[in-house]
């Protein structure tokens, strides 16, 4: 008889998890899209400046002098000293090989030094470019663009992301006579996109630009893409 009890108690307690192991979820798990397209509204570039002689003082006389152009070209630009950052100098021995004594001997030296610079007028971009090279700059690099509000446009393209599963899950579940019911989970990620870099200037270049080549500088647009994955509960009518 205990045991019979046993069995029974064992087949009553098993029953709730059989039952519940039977029940499926009802989930629909959805993917979304967005993005923002702005125009970029700052753009930071790196002018630098090289100078080779056969002594060192020669080649940093010259940079420290195309320096001092370059300073003066951005306050003619007005460009806030705030934005301006001048790096160390950086001074390099160049050497050749002697073979009359077989080693390598010193025959000049390399001083190089950059000015990065922060434009929040665009306009400026161009004449800035073509201007810099005149001033004594040996290499202007491709501008990086960018946005001073860059984290709010993320977020609006993640929100778009987010609007456009909700959108997918509910064509999905109003195909299939069901109704999207609270989110269960949400995974996202994010991305922004420049457009492609403008190779780099050198002096020689430049100097064939015209003015109005540089009056018609266009820095393009920034793109920020966002995607989601979000599984929501479906209610079966």
């Amino acid at each position: 008889m205990k045991q019979f009890v046993i069995c029974a108690m064992a087949l009553f307690m098993t029953l709730p998890a059989c039952a519940e192991m039977t029940t499926e979820d009802r989930v629909v798990t959805v993917s979304g899209r967005g993005e923002v397209t702005v125009p970029p509204d700052e753009a930071e570039i790196t002018l630098t400046v090289v100078a080779r002689d056969e002594t060192q003082k020669a080649a940093q006389t010259e940079v420290d002098r195309s320096v001092v152009a370059v300073m003066r070209l951005l306050d003619d630009l007005d460009i806030p000293k705030k934005e301006i950052n001048t790096t160390r100098i950086n001074i390099s021995p160049e050497y050749r090989w002697d073979k009359q004594h077989n080693e390598n001997r010193i025959h000049g030296y390399m001083v190089q030094r950059s000015i990065v610079v922060r434009l929040t007028a665009l306009e400026k971009l161009g004449e800035l470019m073509q201007r810099a090279t005149a001033s004594g700059v040996n290499q202007v690099s491709p501008p990086i663009l960018g946005a001073a509000d860059e984290d709010e446009h993320r977020r609006e393209a993640l929100a778009l992301a987010a609007e456009d599963a909700r959108n997918n899950a509910t064509v999905l579940a109003r195909t299939l006579d069901a109704k999207v019911g609270p989110v269960r989970r949400i995974t996202s990620s994010d991305v922004a996109h420049q457009p492609p870099p403008r190779p780099m200037a050198n002096r020689a270049m430049m100097a064939e630009s015209s003015a109005a080549a540089a009056e018609s500088y266009t820095p393009g647009e920034i793109r920020f893409s966002a995607s989601v994955t979000v599984e929501f509960d479906l209610d079966v009518r």
